[in-house]
Formats: C-alpha cells, sequence, structure tokens
C-alpha cells in the first residue's frame, strides 16, 4: 500500500488514477485504520470520504478477483464490523462468491 497522505482532494488527483484498487482511511496517521473499502474507480470513491477522514493509504489492483480478496482480507485483518466504521462486510463481486477470510455469501 502507499501513503498514508493527507485525504484532500489534490492528493488524490495528484496520487490516485481511476483505476481498481483497495483503500484504507483514517483519523490521524498515527491512529488505527478506521475503514477499509475497494473500488473499481479508487480516486473517485476516495474523494468521496474527504469530509470524513484526514489520511489514507491505497493500493491499485489488476483484476476485479484482486480487488475483491485484498479487500475482504484487509477488511479482516482490521477487525471487520467491531473495529472498523465499515457498517457491513466488504462485498464480493458476485453473490455465489464466498468470503475468502470467513466464508459468508452476502455482504451484511
Amino acid at each position: 500500500m502507499q501513503g498514508p497522505h493527507s485525504l484532500t482532494n489534490t492528493n488524490v488527483d495528484k496520487r490516485v488514477d481511476d483505476r481498481i484498487g483497495v483503500y484504507r482511511l483514517y483519523n490521524s496517521r498515527r491512529g488505527p485504520v478506521r475503514y477499509v473499502g475497494m473500488s473499481t474507480d479508487l480516486a473517485s470513491r476516495l474523494k468521496q470520504w474527504t469530509s470524513k477522514y484526514r489520511d489514507f493509504k491505497y493500493g491499485h489492483q489488476s483484476s476485479n478477483a484482486d480487488v475483491c480478496w485484498n479487500g475482504t482480507t484487509l477488511y479482516h485483518q482490521h477487525g471487520g464490523k467491531k473495529e472498523l466504521d465499515n457498517d457491513k462486510h466488504s462485498p464480493r463481486p458476485h453473490r455465489h462468491v464466498k468470503c475468502p477470510v470467513c466464508g459468508i455469501h452476502s455482504a451484511g
């Protein structure tokens, strides 16, 4: 993952493009991860969080399968619903695909 960087539109424009990827959001650089996400348009998605979080790390991925695998792994690695601001499990690309960590089928 690249970062941490201050989460501003300018920083996102300078560092991140519209490829697929995963990200972590923080309230402070040294603080715990507060939110984990994935997107097929990473730059646009990060810009949606500029008013809520202060810093971010990101990683571009080469495929939707990589985004799914890495996004769900990060979600569990950082405590899932109990520790993160995420209100539900990271989504999988298809309803028949199980989470590689916990085995659930659907987001929720």
